[in-house]
């Protein structure tokens, strides 16, 4: 279990809610007091099929088998599911969600051809203040776009760019500030995170089981840090913690994709803990 760091820090039970009409999405995830997911409102969800360009009303979207790039999203986001997941083009996405101690584990299974490659990311949109921080083991990161708005000083080509943790350019990447017009994407080079958000905090793993042929499928940890500089049409304040199976959040981009191991099936599980600080 994934703690913030100091002292006087106690867990807290979680609730979760999820919507399998409309992909399997995760539509609250909350404590007793507190809702942690952010969201937002458009019509144009309900009606979204795969392909279609993605629909951003937060939650906690399951994006499988890509994030960026064809389909947009993937498209286990855009599919109604039956009870235990949803399957296109010769491929089973499974999610078996539990609570157990308070702690919200999605166990995930794909099942589909050898050799299939795939990133999935627990797309989880976050209701957090301006004072809120990111603490994660991670020594490097992945900023897959352009990082010269935030200010650094950087000949930028287009070509994502990897950088030491948690100060690139000497930059405080992991505060979650006020807007100030910038969206960035980042890729710890870890497995798990904590967000801390005054006396509260919520802390992600992703794990795969040992000795398992899974257990080699590369984990990461993606965070979306969007301080009012996306859409350019009507930017928002959005900050997203997403578990992710790859490197990178386009399947495409080479060396960085998982694949489905010679069995035929892959399995990870993700864990999410709620804290709370006693005064």
């Amino acid at each position: 279990m994934v703690r913030p760091s100091g002292s006087g820090w106690e867990p807290v039970p979680l609730l979760v809610e999820t919507d399998l009409a409309h992909g399997g999405r995760w539509t609250s995830l909350r404590t007793t007091d507190r809702e942690w997911l952010w969201s937002r409102p458009d019509p144009r969800r309900d009606s979204v099929r795969p392909g279609d360009e993605f629909v951003d009303v937060g939650g906690l979207e399951e994006c499988f088998p890509t994030v960026r790039g064809e389909p947009d999203h993937g498209w286990a986001w855009a599919m109604p599911w039956d009870s235990s997941g949803v399957s296109a083009g010769g491929v089973r996405f499974g999610r078996e969600l539990s609570i157990e101690d308070g702690v919200v584990t999605a166990r995930y299974r794909i099942d589909g051809p050898p050799g299939y490659e795939f990133v999935h990311a627990a797309h989880a949109l976050l209701e957090l203040s301006t004072a809120a921080f990111i603490e994660a083991p991670a020594t490097r990161v992945l900023v897959t776009d352009d990082p010269r708005p935030l200010g650094a000083d950087v000949n930028w080509t287009g070509e994502a760019i990897t950088v030491p943790w948690p100060r690139p350019w000497g930059l405080p990447l992991h505060e979650l500030g006020s807007v100030d017009g910038t969206a960035v994407a980042l890729i710890l080079d870890c497995a798990e995170v904590c967000v801390v958000d005054g006396d509260e905090a919520l802390s992600w793993e992703i794990m795969v089981e040992p000795g398992s042929e899974a257990d080699a499928l590369p984990l990461s940890v993606a965070v979306w840090r969007n301080l009012g500089g996306f859409p350019a049409d009507g930017p928002y304040r959005s900050i997203g913690i997403e578990p992710l199976v790859g490197t990178d959040l386009d399947r495409a981009e080479p060396g960085r994709a998982a694949t489905i191991p010679p069995a035929g099936t892959a399995s990870w599980t993700v864990r999410c803990t709620a804290w709370r600080r006693s005064a």
